[in-house]
């Protein structure tokens, strides 16, 4: 289950302000880590290395590619 899901469910009732912008972040979250695998995907495709992406993304390098080479390889 999304949090976009997670929130349609519950959008009928009344919360609190401080349970509405946690919400709002976790939807935020989603959407950007979304976009980073997209992004990511883009550039190996593209030809950049992944050494280029670990740096651009300031994470070691065996981290960064065991996160994200199995993201990349499921957008494709």
């Amino acid at each position: 289950m999304t949090a976009h899901n997670r929130i349609d469910r519950s959008a009928s009732a009344e919360i609190r302000f401080e349970e509405y912008l946690l919400r709002r972040t976790a939807l935020d979250l989603e959407e950007c880590e979304r976009r980073l695998v997209e992004a990511v995907a883009e550039a190996v495709s593209r030809g950049v290395g992944w050494e280029s992406v670990e740096a651009l993304l300031g994470s070691a390098a065996p981290r960064a590619r065991g996160i994200y080479s199995v993201l990349v390889e499921r957008a494709s």
